[in-house]
């Protein structure tokens, strides 16, 4: 297995057991997070970390499937399918996905995701 696979796989079981301190060891202090196109990304752990509280309030049963991935030096390309239930309205959602992380002395320090509906 892939060194940035094997960190990956350690982020999706990091989020599945709501460790975010755990997740967030995995990043730089300068993360920079572009979660929607078009929208500002979000810059630093603690801004990172705060994001994924919220995510985390407002879906529930997140269920992530690689089917693909790539890496090359020091980018890691993973595509697959997140599953999740929208908590207000326990609505269920679905969305392909394909991820782009840079990594810096073993650390996530750009992560860009990319949503089809």
């Amino acid at each position: 297995m892939s060194k940035y696979l094997q960190t990956y796989k350690e982020l999706i079981a990091a989020f599945d057991s709501r460790n975010f301190d755990r997740f967030v060891d995995f990043v730089t202090d300068d993360i920079e997070y572009h979660s929607h196109v078009g929208s500002p990304p979000i810059i630093g752990k603690q801004a990172f970390r705060e994001f994924l509280e919220e995510y985390d309030q407002v879906n529930s049963d997140v269920e992530w499937t690689i089917r693909n991935h790539a890496e090359n030096q020091d980018t890691f390309m993973v595509e697959g399918l997140v599953e999740q239930r929208d908590t207000g309205t326990g609505d269920p959602i679905r969305h392909e996905y394909c991820g782009i992380l840079e990594f810096r002395d073993g650390k996530i320090c750009g992560w860009r995701d990319y949503f089809q509906k």
